[in-house]
């Protein structure tokens, strides 16, 4: 399996300052976003902490197969609540390394007065040969482009969603509703989140996409699935990012916009 990727953050025209982070795993097939939140800076303090987080557990279980490692912070046991009985390695793996995020978030923040109440959305990838798991928390997105059909593979953690769900607004209602952005789960918000987790499979030419609302909310659907579609046949994801985060800019750019894209390649 060969991956081609590439990611890029924009404050937008907008904010002062970005409060979005991305990672790319040089040796891994790790990719993640996170879009922070909280006064004094503290959102791009929580969004980077978040990634750092996840990248430093993924680099120190690469290779293993034993979930014992993902128990020693709970001296033997599954350390974040309820566990899924039915929950595999790499399942368990992406739980860990995003409740451990959230723990991270929570106590940077008990040090620092300024920095309390700080929190950022998370969205991860992690490829197996078996299928690649995507975990997320709040409203940051993943989205696939299988042929020719783009979809979102996540279900935003956020206030209009959950009117959505509970058959108060429709779904086109949503988009001009005034509290779209609050999101109701997080990091940083409690000692424990709620992590959504999911295996999708993938096909080569699948195109994925890991973004911050500042890319959706401000590009359609259809805009994003053709810019790309154009790199579809093609390994230059570079130009696919660049085009959107323009995209987004020339919309208005009222939110900080990152966009990370992995291309699975032919063989």
């Amino acid at each position: 399996m060969r991956i081609s990727a590439y990611g890029n953050t924009d404050e937008g025209l907008v904010r002062e300052h970005n409060e979005d982070s991305y990672f790319l795993a040089p040796s891994e097939p790790l990719y993640v976003v996170a879009d922070g939140m909280g006064g004094h800076n503290s959102g791009e303090v929580a969004s980077r902490l978040a990634v750092a987080a996840i990248e430093a557990f993924y680099h120190r279980t690469a290779g293993k197969d034993s979930v014992d490692l993902l128990q020693k912070s709970g001296r033997g046991r599954w350390p974040f609540g309820k566990r899924k009985r039915t929950a595999g390695y790499e399942e368990l793996r992406m739980e860990a390394a995003i409740q451990l995020a959230n723990k991270e978030i929570i106590e940077q923040a008990r040090l620092d007065d300024a920095k309390q109440g700080m929190g950022t959305t998370i969205v991860c990838l992690y490829f197996t040969s078996a299928g690649v798991f995507v975990g997320h928390v709040g409203d940051s997105r993943c989205y696939l482009l299988h042929d020719g059909q783009l979809r979102v593979v996540t279900e935003d953690h956020s206030l209009a969603n959950e009117y959505v769900k509970m058959n108060i607004l429709t779904k086109e209602d949503a988009e001009h509703f005034p509290y779209k952005n609050v999101i109701v789960r997080a990091l940083g918000l409690a000692e424990q989140v709620q992590v959504d987790i999911q295996k999708v499979e993938f096909a080569p030419g699948d195109v994925f996409l890991l973004c911050s609302d500042g890319l959706n909310d401000m590009v359609p659907k259809d805009q994003i699935a053709s810019i790309l579609k154009g790199i579809q046949g093609s390994a230059d994801v570079a130009q696919a990012v660049e085009e959107l985060i323009r995209q987004a800019r020339r919309a208005g750019g009222n939110d900080n916009i990152t966009a990370v894209v992995a291309r699975i390649e032919p063989e």
